[in-house]
């Protein structure tokens, strides 16, 4: 039995419309507004978390963002002031990415146009 789409045809179509980077601060985004902000600390990949008990000037921003997409203003100032910063510089980047993708590289990942189309700003050389 054929599959019409397997994992690897399906990660190409993904790779050939978003860019990887994107996509892992939208799903980061995504899981931290997912994340129960009321449960304990469970794991963090910040090292300053394990060595020190005060922890780092980061410290709070995921449940900032969880209150955040919750709606709960006083609580997400009390977690993280910097939520709403943050959370709108990464949208911001994700946009960027995006759109840039979409203007110049997406025809670089597609089969039918690989090598064929380069950006039309890629210099004098690239045809």
């Amino acid at each position: 039995m054929k599959l019409f789409l397997t994992p690897n045809k399906a990660w190409g179509l993904v790779r050939a419309w978003v860019p990887l980077e994107a996509v892992l601060w939208l799903l980061g985004l995504s899981l931290l507004a997912l994340m129960d902000p009321h449960e304990a600390h469970l794991f963090s990949f910040c090292p300053f978390s394990w060595m020190l008990d005060t922890g780092c000037p980061g410290c709070g921003l995921g449940h900032g963002i969880a209150y955040l997409a919750r709606g709960d203003w006083p609580a997400m100032w009390a977690s993280h002031p910097l939520a709403v910063p943050a959370v709108v510089l990464l949208l911001w980047r994700c946009g960027k990415l995006l759109y840039f993708h979409r203007k110049y590289d997406h025809q670089l990942y597609t089969k039918k146009n690989y090598g064929k189309y380069p950006p039309s700003d890629a210099g004098p050389g690239a045809r």
